[in-house]
């Protein structure tokens, strides 16, 4: 099943609930209070091969405020939605040439989580937008993100082949396994939000392996506004004039 099946699910299953008393109904479960990341500076690692020069940052927060202690588990996806016509400088075509990906991340012990990230097509649902990884824009890719020591965790993971995105999609960052040197779940490496001055309802999700999950700034579906501390970063797609009656007067491609 779909991630956008998967959520339209989880989110009636929320709504439901919702019609229930209780404290906290939602899809989302925070087992243990948010901790605060304080005047802690993020240790920058990079993945790859560095790109100079991106122009735009497009979905979460870049600024972390707070962490998300025992809540990761193995096979839990998060989606940002990255709307390239939120970037000033690509005003011209509304595409984003993604070379980057970056996330945050706060380790308590010396270890390191498995991922896989890529960019996945949305889908526009009565003006919300659901990620939908049946159709994959990038190409998904394996990656380890160490955390030599206890601290906050900046990872800036390079794509093999940057993509063009020529509308909203979304960053899926997929947890593939936990590691046993931090299995015990308060020892697990946590997630990194920013202030819930940058929530907003159909930008980030949450999903659990079981179908679980649901917008992570609905409070009708989680006790905690979560704008996960997950983005991307490029540059405008280039326009380039092609010869007549080939392709047309105009064509996007990649940037070089």
């Amino acid at each position: 099943m779909s991630s956008k099946c998967r959520l339209t699910v989880a989110l009636a299953l929320a709504a439901l609930a919702a019609l229930a008393p209780a404290a906290h109904s939602g899809n989302i479960s925070i087992p243990t209070p948010p901790r605060p990341v304080g005047d802690q500076k993020p240790i920058h690692v990079q993945i790859g091969p560095e790109f100079q020069g991106a122009t735009c940052n497009a979905g979460g927060p870049q600024v972390p405020t707070e962490t998300l202690p025992e809540f990761i588990q193995n096979g839990d996806a998060y989606f940002t939605l990255i709307d390239p016509s939120t970037c000033t400088d690509c005003t011209e075509t509304h595409t984003l040439t993604v070379d980057q990906i970056h996330i945050g991340l706060s380790f308590n012990t010396a270890c390191s989580l498995p991922v896989e990230v890529s960019i996945v097509d949305a889908t526009n649902e009565a003006g919300c937008y659901l990620p939908n990884d049946d159709v994959f824009l990038s190409t998904p890719l394996l990656r380890e993100l160490i955390g030599g020591a206890p601290g906050v965790y900046q990872y800036d993971i390079s794509l093999i082949d940057p993509v063009c995105v020529r509308g909203p999609a979304f960053l899926m960052v997929r947890v593939t396994s936990i590691n046993p040197a931090c299995v015990a779940v308060e020892a697990r490496p946590e997630l990194t939000y920013g202030d819930e001055s940058n929530c907003a309802l159909c930008h980030f999700y949450f999903l659990t392996d079981a179908g679980g999950g649901g917008d992570l700034c609905d409070p009708t579906d989680t006790p905690v506004k979560v704008a996960l501390q997950q983005w991307v970063s490029g540059s405008c797609c280039s326009l380039m004039p092609v010869a007549k009656k080939s392709w047309g007067d105009l064509k996007l491609r990649y940037r070089d």
